[in-house]
Order: structure tokens, then sequence, then C-alpha cells
């Protein structure tokens, strides 16, 4: 369906003689057009459209308009008078509202596709634009210090909230320290499966040997999109990836991502299994 204006919605007839839509806040008063399957169009009577009393963006900014992380958003608005809050992503942000164009700080954090919220006195939008996000993201998921066994109380769970909707290209960091004896860390799935990283030799094992070197204190590994893909399909019991071994110290396991998407959650520093 298409409103003066030329603003296209997408329909779900509840009945064969009855259709629902909701109206663009932007669409004009005019002639409808219904486009069916096939492609034929149809026009419909003129509809008088009551603008919206609250605040509201009637244009909002082109696709090739590049919408910074940490920068200002400039964007003509109607009754910007009736304005009391703006949210991205549901937290207030800053906004300066003056001769009709609203400037909304973006925060530093966002990225990717960010709602943008306008409230009013009465009533309130939300808007989804995209933002390209200021920088590196690092999410920790684990904070030791835990010297890693072979049982339950020794291992490092990651969960697999942390792991849903990441991108390929994000970095597991390990943050370890080595002792005197010669040592590893099994990295599995969440269905004890071992994982193979291209860092480790396509495998799954960090150890003494992958260093030869005992002042070495972290790994980074690639989260690949077959990684990830075996990370997500086997997870289990709300696990994602399970390390265990001897010999290591975890100090901390942390998700580094670009882009403005980041990890989801922050893990406990034990957790039984069974």
């Amino acid at each position: 369906m298409t409103f003066a204006g030329d603003k296209k919605v997408s329909v779900s007839p509840t009945t064969s003689t009855e259709l629902k839509v909701t109206v663009p806040v932007d669409a004009e008063s005019g002639e409808v057009i219904l486009t069916m399957k096939n492609g034929e169009t149809v026009k419909c009577a003129t509809l008088e459209v009551s603008k919206p009393v609250f605040c509201y963006i009637p244009v909002l900014p082109d696709a090739s308009q590049e919408i910074h992380a940490g920068k200002i958003l400039a964007i003509s608005v109607q009754n910007g008078d009736k304005l009391t809050n703006v949210q991205v992503n549901g937290a207030t942000t800053q906004y300066i509202f003056q001769g009709g164009t609203l400037n909304v700080l973006i925060p530093s954090n966002a990225g990717g596709e960010t709602a943008l919220k306008l409230i009013s006195s009465n009533g309130e939008v939300t808007y989804t634009i995209k933002v390209i996000a200021s920088g590196v993201t690092e999410t920790v998921l684990f904070t030791g210090p835990l010297l890693i066994t072979w049982s339950d109380g020794g291992r490092v769970i990651l969960p697999a909230t942390a792991f849903t909707g990441l991108t390929a290209g994000a970095i597991l960091k390990i943050y370890f320290t080595q002792n005197d004896n010669w040592g590893q860390i099994q990295i599995n799935n969440g269905n004890w499966s071992t994982i193979s990283f291209a860092e480790l030799g396509n495998g799954g094992y960090i150890t003494t040997n992958t260093y030869n070197d005992k002042t070495i204190t972290s790994q980074e590994l690639v989260l690949t999109t077959d990684v990830l893909s075996i990370i997500n399909s086997n997870a289990s019991n709300g696990n994602a990836i399970i390390m265990q071994g001897s010999d290591f110290v975890i100090d901390k396991v942390s998700v580094i991502t670009k882009g403005g998407v980041s990890a989801k959650a922050r893990l406990y520093k034990i957790k039984n299994l069974k």
C-alpha cells in the first residue's frame, strides 16, 4: 500500500474483505494505491491523513548519510515543542531543539541498527537508524584469576548469550599466567568437543609448547564464520565454551568487536556443570 507522499507500507489481510495497516507518521493526505501480488495497482479513494500531534521526524536521513557514534545527529522534526526526552537504544541521551532542528548526541557505544526514540508529552515514536560505530569494543566475559583444572570449580564457562549476534571477525581473547610446570588449556564447545582455531594450528589446545615462552600472557583467537557456527550450534544448557586444563591461571576472557556489536553477557567466576 502506498500513501500520498510515496510512503509505502506492507499489509497483511485480516479477512478476505479487510486490511489493517499502520499509517506512516509522514504520510500525506491524498490518493492511496494498492499494489497486488501480480504487480497490478489499484487506486483507492482519497484519504485524509491527520498528522501526529507529538514530536516526529517527517523525513528520515537518506541511506547515503553517515551517522557516527559519538557525534551529533541534526535532523528536522515537527512538533518539537512537545518533546520531553530522547533515547538511543533505550538510554536517555543529550539533545537540543532549536528552530525546527533536533540535535541528538549519538552515544559512543552505539553501532549498527540503532533505536532512536522521541518521547513527547502526548506520545512517542521510535525509529531505526544505522550508526557507524566509533571503534573497538572489548566485553569482559570472565574475570579470574582461576587456576583451571579438569573438574567442576576449575572450569571457565562462557555463556551462549555472549556469542548470539556476533559477526565473523570478532576476537576471543584469553588472558592467562603460565605456571612453572607444563600446562594446557582445552577449549571446548558446549557439547564438549574441542574447537579448532587457525591460530592454534587448527586445534583446540593452548599449551606450554604453543609459545615456549613463559612471558606470554594472552592469546587472541579469531571467531570466523565457521567457528561461530560451531559455537552457536553446539551450545548446551546455556554454555557456549568450556575451558579446562591444568597449570594455567586464566585471568580474564573477553570478546573484542568492531562495528558496535558487542557480547551480551558476563560470566560468573565458577560454575558447576553437574
